[in-house]
This record gives C-alpha cells, sequence and structure tokens, in this order.
C-alpha cells in the first residue's frame, strides 16, 4: 500500500533560533470512516494491541513552531499540533527542554487531545496529562 509524507521547514530570526515546519502525511492503510468508534472492534484496539497513534487515519497535517536557545543555549520550546483528517480528532502538544549539563536532558509536555469520543487522538480518555522525562546518555 502506499504511504507519502512531504514537508517543509524554514529557519529565522536571530542566528536563525525560530523554526517552522509543515507536513503532510498519506497513510494508504488508514481508514476513512472512524472504525474506533465500533464498540465490537474497541477490544482489540483497547487490548489486541493493535492501536498506535499516528496510524490509522488516511490524511495527516503536522505544524511545529520552535525556538532554540529560549533563556540561554540550553533551553528549547516547541509547539507542535497534529490532525487526523479521516475522524478529526487533534493533538496540540506545548514541551520544553532544558540541557544543564552535557547528556542530561529535563522536558516537559503538555499534550492537549482534542476531538470527539472515541477518535484516534482520544480514544485513550487522556485530554490533559503532564509527562516529565529526566534523560541520561551515557
Amino acid at each position: 500500500l502506499f504511504k507519502v509524507c512531504l514537508g517543509i521547514s524554514k529557519s529565522f530570526g536571530t542566528e536563525n533560533r525560530w523554526s517552522f515546519g509543515l507536513e503532510g502525511y498519506y497513510n494508504g492503510e488508514g481508514y476513512t470512516n472512524n472504525v474506533l468508534d465500533d464498540t465490537n472492534l474497541q477490544p482489540l484496539f483497547q487490548y489486541g494491541g493493535y492501536y498506535h497513534t499516528k496510524e490509522h487515519g488516511q490524511w495527516y497535517t503536522a505544524i511545529s513552531l520552535t525556538r532554540t536557545q529560549l533563556f540561554n543555549k540550553t533551553t528549547t520550546i516547541n509547539l507542535t499540533a497534529l490532525a487526523n483528517w479521516s475522524d478529526f480528532s487533534y493533538l496540540v502538544n506545548l514541551s520544553a527542554t532544558y540541557s544543564p549539563i552535557d547528556y542530561f536532558t529535563v522536558s516537559l509536555r503538555l499534550p492537549f487531545y482534542l476531538g470527539g469520543m472515541n477518535r484516534e487522538f482520544t480514544f485513550q480518555k487522556q485530554f490533559l496529562p503532564v509527562q516529565l522525562q529526566l534523560v541520561y546518555n551515557f
């Protein structure tokens, strides 16, 4: 089956600290109607391991805006929006990353899941979780 992703990005501002990105994705395997709303199929997605976001719909669009070196050289903030046009569900994500020392990163992420119930981005019924990630690479 056919899949294609096309994107563009542009950096701008002082020392190119801002960047804007736009992507479109077509998934030939994706659904044209909302299969997650079918109560007979929901157990397969919930317990059968078939639920993977960004793989169910046919048409997606993503937009991102990033600012590096926000307060200092080690802080980045990012705003991303992702739309599934097959079921009209959306993910808006605000994240900040701070790397105070080499090989160590702290990330805070606030994802907002929008759309009707039992859609791709609202299927797990998480509407505003806060995610904190600490990473040390060695």
